[in-house]
């Protein structure tokens, strides 16, 4: 790259940066509401099998599996969610999101201080389905935010600094959480005895807070007003979509293009690995390593703010199918790091290297999915788009807990009877024993061997896919 084209592209980044946080309060609101929602989201999710197993009784595969069951339901319920969102129109679909998310992580809560029970698993299972149904909004509804709050030359750094605030949230809240546990343990559990979650509830009531803050000033501030008079896109023509039925708007999305489905769903294997961060990384850090995790977390979001506007402004003109190849590799390889003795070292390069391959493709992903998405369907679309998280999470909270009972037999101090579960929990504990023996380096060799078909199955299909996927984008 030439020293004019370089200063060119800094030039544009600058101009389409300054576009985005001058004069428009209802992108900047979105983004707000971005990064305190990443701040609660996010906390809560790094700390929640453990406050699930320690703080309300469940079992570690059962907190696993649960876990992913809520994940899942977020990714699934953004179809509905979408829907939801076009009908009602970004402003309102936040008002939704953010009422049922105070209810729901208050709900959560409980159990932190009741203690464990069976009223303590129903109130966490119904919690964290009105969570998941509160998420479900409000994700198409972020998306739905920048498609109308910015024009095409800003919509990509619109999509790029949205994923970017997301994780400047999740970085602020895990930078922190290792502090507010420590304060919450000596100063509240130590004097009580009945509140005893090792620390665990203090993060979680801190996040409550932050989103109970976070709808005062998304009703204060993101008036009627204020939408309409910073919406940017273009109203359809007419309201013939407004009068399709639920069953003829999902007609009308790419539901039959094999190329797109196929698209979408490759990078599934590669997300189960991202997946790990949460239902993975808090046990091996604490059981393998003995160190608080909310700093290894911190990792990813950090890098994903700091290098995801940069790579997506250097690398518009390439093809968003070559960004999805090097991005995957770059996170499948890095499993190759925890291949070896458990180490703090490798497991912060593994964090850095994962994160890097993050930021080459996911805000690209975002742009390319909503691209697609005619006016007024973009929430729709976002929900389709992200069906294969849903998978992902699904899949992977379902065998996490049973992998590491099998490679890290310490986080499993109460095992389970394998006899007096379900059919679903026997049949996977029986699958994870025909896997070869060994240990947490084990583990996470099958983990990258998997996250390796993403990367994969996109060159093998290159030129068939490259057919359908246009958007706009340089070949």
């Amino acid at each position: 790259m030439s020293d004019s084209e370089s200063s060119a592209r800094s030039s544009s980044l600058l101009a389409s940066f300054r576009a985005l946080t001058s004069g428009s309060t209802g992108y900047l609101v979105v983004n707000a509401i971005n990064i305190t929602e990443g701040i609660a989201y996010f906390g809560i999710l790094a700390l929640l099998t453990l406050f699930l197993q320690h703080g309300a009784g469940w079992s570690l595969q059962d907190s696993g599996s649960l876990v992913g069951w809520f994940t899942a339901l977020v990714t699934l319920l953004m179809v509905p969610g979408g829907v939801v969102v076009d009908r009602l129109g970004v402003r309102r679909g936040f008002t939704v999101a953010l009422g049922l998310m105070v209810l729901g992580r208050a709900v959560l809560l409980i159990p932190g201080v009741t203690g464990p029970g069976a009223a303590a698993l129903w109130g966490t299972g119904s919690a964290l389905f009105v969570m998941a149904a509160a998420n479900g909004v409000l994700q198409p509804a972020l998306y739905a935010g920048v498609k109308e709050y910015t024009d095409p030359k800003t919509a990509s750094m619109g999509y790029a600094v949205l994923y970017a605030a997301m994780n400047l949230g999740m970085a602020g809240e895990l930078l922190i959480a290792g502090n507010v546990r420590e304060w919450w343990a000596q100063s509240v559990e130590s004097t009580d005895p009945s509140v005893q979650t090792n620390g665990l509830l203090g993060p979680l009531l801190l996040c409550m807070l932050i989103t109970m803050a976070t709808f005062v000033l998304h009703t204060t501030v993101f008036t009627r007003k204020v939408e309409a008079r910073d919406r940017t896109a273009q109203e359809p023509v007419d309201d013939e979509y407004a009068r399709k039925s639920f069953l003829e708007k999902a007609k009308s999305l790419p539901i039959t293009d094999a190329r797109f489905l196929y698209f979408i769903f490759i990078l599934l294997f590669v997300r189960m690995l991202f997946a790990h961060q949460w239902l993975t990384v808090p046990h091996y850090a604490t059981y393998e390593l003995d160190v608080d995790v909310n700093k290894f977390l911190a990792i990813n979001p950090i890098v994903i703010v700091i290098f995801t506007p940069l790579i997506t402004a250097y690398t518009q003109r390439v093809h968003v199918l070559t960004m999805m190849i090097v991005g995957t590799t770059i996170s499948a390889v890095s499993t190759v790091l925890l291949w070896g003795p458990p180490s703090e070292g490798l497991l912060i390069a593994y964090m850095v290297l994962f994160s890097l391959g993050e930021a080459v493709w996911s805000s690209r992903f975002l742009e390319y999915v909503a691209d697609m998405a005619p006016v007024g369907q973009v929430g729709a679309y976002m929900g389709l788009g992200c069906i294969p998280w849903f998978a992902a999470k699904m899949l992977t909270g379902q065998y996490s807990g049973h992998m590491l009972a099998k490679y890290i037999p310490e986080a499993n101090p109460n095992p389970v009877d394998p006899e007096t579960q379900g059919v679903l929990f026997r049949a996977i504990h029986e699958f994870v024993a025909l896997l070869p023996a060994g240990d947490a380096s084990t583990m996470w060799t099958i983990y990258g061997v998997v996250a390796c078909i993403s990367p994969l199955g996109l060159i093998a299909a290159r030129k068939w896919i490259v057919k359908g996927v246009s958007s706009g984008i340089a070949e």
